[in-house]
């Protein structure tokens, strides 16, 4: 299909968490049980949360880091691009694929 209708058909929003230095798989541990949350997948310096509605998950995203202690960067929610439907459909980014500014 085209790259509008894999974008729409995926349905989810991305909530991009800058890890600043914490464990990817701390991170991915501590908020692994949050409902709303259809898959994670850690990169390079930070993790991708798929998520039904990217607002109302923050608060639960931010209370479960703190609550284990772990220390992130900015987080940030957009809905997904043609590099984050590729990233959930093979588990990495394109590439030569640019980080978007937060």
């Amino acid at each position: 299909g085209t790259p509008e209708r894999l974008k729409a058909e995926m349905g989810r929003d991305v909530v991009s968490v800058a890890l600043d230095g914490a464990d990817a798989g701390a991170t991915k541990a501590a908020i692994a049980d949050l409902p709303g949350i259809e898959r994670v997948v850690a990169d390079e310096g930070s993790i991708s949360l798929y998520v039904d509605d990217g607002a109302a998950s923050i608060a639960a995203i931010v209370r479960h880091l703190d609550a284990a202690q772990i220390r992130v960067g900015p987080i940030a929610v957009a809905r997904p691009s043609l590099d984050d439907v590729f990233l959930q459909a093979t588990g990495r980014r394109l590439e030569g694929a640019e980080e978007e500014a937060a």
